[in-house]
């Protein structure tokens, strides 16, 4: 995850040896200092007080951290997760299979249906925890969630979250205005620069929009409408400007002395994260290589037309493909075969190994 450039000095002392670092550059986390980010806002008392075990409830808090964090959260994880092999014989895991997003519906539920996700801030409020825990709460579970503890947290939320209060202001609207039409427009970009205002106000994020509109209006922001049942993707580089996104999250996911975060105590929602922001990279890299198919195919158009130039019609339709990808796309067929090449030329300039290691890395828990 970190890789350091050093110089290294040694010299001899008393008949030991001494290791001395002359320069220090990091590179991956910020690309040897090209680019930096603002620390981790400090989080409210109580959330700090819950992630270092000070909190009386510090441990169901932490047990049930992942259905806490589901609880408030205001999009759907898309990503299908496989339990398998979390059986209890070994560290437990967070896997994820097929494609993952995040889908957010409309501003209030249909009729018939339950509030949830983002819904669940605007539509029966009164009635808000007792909605939120009826979603998440197992009566056969050992580790039951706190209604007092959610209420807390809801209040957290209430005050600090910015995007908390701008699906506040629509419940405030509808509640006086049920008949008039609404939709809220997350920005997709800010307008300031955010390593030096860290925290932005509501009307930077958010814009509330009531009567008549056109839906082509909307741009490349994220617009949330009223009631229309339907279901719209989150894009992974949703209001994320001047960084690019693998920058960003290889910035974050590091552990310094100057910032004590607390993602790094939250045990397997970190794990769900780091998945999760991997996920996003891949699918942006994806992305990248479906809008790029005229570059990226043409080593593979060439043989289709050796194909067809030797009248081989059948192999000539077998190997066609509507995206292909590169081999630098991690995974990738290309990818396993040029690796699988490399290995092989390794081995006929140098023999067969004699020895075979694998390293891995435990995170602490």
């Amino acid at each position: 995850m970190l890789s350091v450039l050093t110089t290294r000095q040694w010299f001899g002392r008393n008949n030991s040896k001494e290791f001395r670092v002359s320069s220090l550059k990091v590179s991956i986390c910020c690309m040897k200092g090209k680019f930096t980010l603002p620390n981790m806002i400090e989080p409210p008392t109580l959330m700090r007080s819950l992630f270092s075990g000070v909190d009386p409830m510090s441990v169901n808090f932490i047990s049930n951290l992942r259905s806490y964090n589901n609880m408030f959260a205001f999009t759907s994880f898309g990503g299908k997760i496989e339990n398998v092999g979390n059986d209890g014989r070994g560290p437990p895991n967070f896997v994820i299979s097929g494609q993952n997003y995040h889908r957010i519906g409309s501003l209030v539920p249909s009729v018939g249906e339950r509030p949830k996700f983002a819904q669940l801030y605007i539509y029966d409020t009164k009635n808000e925890v007792q909605n939120r825990l009826s979603h998440f709460r197992d009566e056969s579970s050992h580790n039951q969630l706190d209604p007092s503890l959610v209420e807390d947290l809801l209040n957290v939320m209430d005050e600090h979250n910015i995007l908390v209060q701008s699906f506040r202001m629509v419940r405030d609207f509808y509640r006086l205005n049920q008949e008039v039409p609404v939709k809220l427009r997350l920005f997709r970009n800010r307008s300031f620069d955010p390593r030096t205002y860290n925290v932005p106000h509501l009307s930077e994020v958010a814009t509330l929009i009531a009567g008549d509109f056109d839906s082509s209006e909307d741009g490349r922001d994220k617009v949330v409408r009223g009631r229309d049942g339907h279901f719209q993707r989150i894009h992974e580089t949703h209001a994320r400007v001047r960084v690019m996104l693998g920058e960003f999250i290889a910035f974050r996911l590091q552990e310094r002395l100057v910032e004590d975060s607390v993602l790094f105590n939250s045990k397997r929602l970190f794990q769900q994260f780091v998945v999760d922001l991997y996920s996003m990279i891949e699918s942006q890299r994806l992305s990248y290589i479906r809008n790029n198919q005229l570059n990226i195919r043409a080593d593979f158009l060439a043989c289709v037309e050796e194909a067809v130039t030797r009248g081989d019609v059948d192999y000539a339709s077998s190997i066609g493909s509507r995206v292909v990808l590169p081999s630098s796309f991690t995974g990738g067929r290309k990818y396993m075969f040029n690796n699988c090449q490399d290995a092989m030329a390794l081995n006929k300039k140098f023999g067969n190994p004699d020895l075979f290691l694998t390293m891995t890395c435990n995170p602490k828990w």
